[in-house]
């Protein structure tokens, strides 16, 4: 029988706000007094949670670059403002992904 789950709904809602704010998994945890492995057990038992999580996280990025594009509408410096942030997305990707070993591409 699992052990029941540390983390509330409030938790999970608190969580997921503090991810779309820009907080890394192990700093909102550690806001909220647990430990990111806590989160993550939380996160495999409960898919919709994880689901939340993973849409924070999209959000988190996505939001910026929507404001900057809306912004370069009205003003060519934002538009190449956008460029550069998303190519350096891309190598921050890279990087990340040759530091876990993983191929990239």
């Amino acid at each position: 029988m699992p052990r029941p789950l540390l983390v509330t709904s409030e938790m999970r809602h608190r969580y997921c706000a503090l991810i779309g704010v820009g907080c890394t998994r192990r700093y909102a945890a550690s806001l909220l007094g647990v430990n990111e492995s806590t989160i993550r057990t939380a996160m495999r038992r409960d898919e919709q949670f994880a689901a939340q999580v993973r849409q924070s996280e999209i959000n988190r990025e996505l939001v910026p670059l929507k404001n900057i594009q809306t912004a370069g509408q009205r003003s060519w410096k934002a538009h190449v403002d956008a460029g550069h942030v998303r190519a350096w997305r891309m190598l921050l990707d890279d990087a990340s992904d040759r530091a876990a070993g993983r191929p990239t591409g």
